[in-house]
């Protein structure tokens, strides 16, 4: 028929197009082997941060041992109503005894670390954990930029004290304080 005689004209057309394109596009097939491991390790590390999270505060013993820095985080965790299965590592080297250093919590999915995170602010109200902090685990590039907007957050803070600024989605957020309060 002719229709299809037409539907079959066009598609080769369009085949012979594609391809000569293609074949002047120069197009390197063949992705270098440095660029393929560093991509899966890049992907590997950010799966390894969406089940870890970072807390801040948790009193250090010298003495102490995994067990107990585990049983403490537990029960941090159980103030907000989470009890994941997670193991607990101290990070960075002790400088002296007056500080103690952070925790990273890894648990068994990033579900568990959205739902420690979006509870984390509880922990304020607790009598035993209220200086206690939980943040994601961030990459080096990432905590870089991360201070440089708490940085630009104190200084809002500082110059225009009549708005309420915060910190939603890595993006400063400003709102008048009158309009929270008329609103409650």
């Amino acid at each position: 028929s002719a229709v299809k005689t037409s539907v079959e004209d066009t598609v080769k057309t369009e085949l012979k197009m594609y391809s000569a394109a293609v074949k002047s596009a120069n197009f390197s097939p063949v992705i270098p082997a440095a660029t393929v491991k560093t991509l899966g390790k890049t992907i590997v590390e950010e799966e390894d941060r969406s089940k870890s999270v970072v807390i801040f505060g948790l009193p250090e013993e010298p003495t102490e041992k995994e067990e107990e820095l585990t049983a403490t985080v537990e029960s941090a965790l159980q103030e907000i109503g989470e009890k994941p299965r997670l193991s607990a590592n101290r990070i960075g080297r002790q400088k002296s005894s007056s500080t103690s250093r952070p925790v990273k919590v890894t648990v068994s999915s990033s579900a568990a670390v959205d739902q420690i995170l979006f509870k984390a602010r509880l922990l304020s109200q607790s009598k035993t954990y209220n200086r206690v902090f939980i943040s994601p685990d961030r990459s080096p590039v990432q905590r870089v930029e991360h201070r440089a907007l708490v940085q630009t957050l104190k200084d809002m803070r500082a110059s225009d004290p009549s708005k309420r600024h915060y910190i939603s989605k890595c993006k400063i957020v400003s709102s008048d304080k009158s309009k929270l309060t008329n609103d409650s």
